[in-house]
Order: C-alpha cells, then structure tokens, then sequence
C-alpha cells in the first residue's frame, strides 16, 4: 500500500501529511485515538481485511466522514446499516469472487469471506466491478471516479 500512497502523494502533493498508512494487524484502539486526534474531514480507505478494520474505525469513531471498502473481507455478521449510519458517505466497491475470498472462507471455517452485495442498499456508492480482489490500483482508480472529498 505504501507504493499508492507515493503515487497519490505525486498526483495529490497538498495531501502530504494527511495521509497516514495502518494495517489490519494494527490494534484498533490506535487507530481510533490517531483519526480522533485530525481536524477536519476524515476519509478512511480500506482494502480486502482493512476495509472490514476500516468498517470498525468508522463505527467506533464519530470523525470518519468519508469511509471507501475496497474488496471487503470480514466477519459475515457485520452490521451494514450501523456502518451506513456512522459516515456521511460510504464507497463500496465489491470485486469479483476469487480465490483469495475462497481462500478466506475456507481458511476462517467460513466466519471470514468476502462482504459481496451485502453492502448494496447501504453504501452511499456502490460499485459492482469486475476487478479482482488482488486489484488494488485499479479499485483505488475506480474508487476516485466517485466524490470522495478530493481523492
């Protein structure tokens, strides 16, 4: 990831330092207290596992404006219309299934999978793409096709 934020940072140079990088591996509670440390409008992207941490953060924190799911994996219990309710705007972008979501719910014992249209009547956007789940250039290009704030 660290690659797009060096090409966004050459596209969008006013954006340097706004733009903080974490992982789905990062503690939750760090992450919150880092978004509730900003001013301003938060847009909060995350891709495969760090859109389901992203989906969290946004729920968890009252300052995420913006919240962009790129080929959401998680939980199959996640409640949407919480989600939908915690931002101002929710970009989903769902990607093809593949083998990486196949590997996902397989190895979770099928408690980890991909989010699919399960998003779709509460996303401010979503966008049904043909991209593969590894695509994350692409979905990020696809992404800021939409208003996201000045992505």
């Amino acid at each position: 990831m660290n690659e797009y934020i060096n090409h966004l940072l050459q596209i969008r140079s006013d954006l340097r330092g706004h733009v903080q990088e974490f992982s789905y591996q990062d503690n939750l509670d760090d992450i919150i207290k880092y978004a509730e440390g900003l001013d301003g409008p938060i847009t909060l992207i995350g891709n495969s596992l760090g859109a389901g941490v992203a989906a969290e953060v946004a729920v968890e924190c009252d300052c995420i404006d913006t919240l962009v799911t790129l080929a959401p994996v998680g939980s199959l219990t996640v409640d949407y219309g919480q989600i939908a309710n915690s931002v101002s705007t929710w970009i989903d972008l769902r990607t093809s299934f593949g083998i990486a979501d196949f590997a996902a719910l397989g190895l979770s014992g099928g408690s980890i999978g991909p989010w699919g249209y399960g998003p779709q009547p509460y996303a401010s956007t979503f966008i049904n793409s043909p991209l593969g789940h590894a695509q994350f250039w692409p979905q990020m290009d696809a992404a800021c096709g939409y208003d996201m704030h000045g992505c």
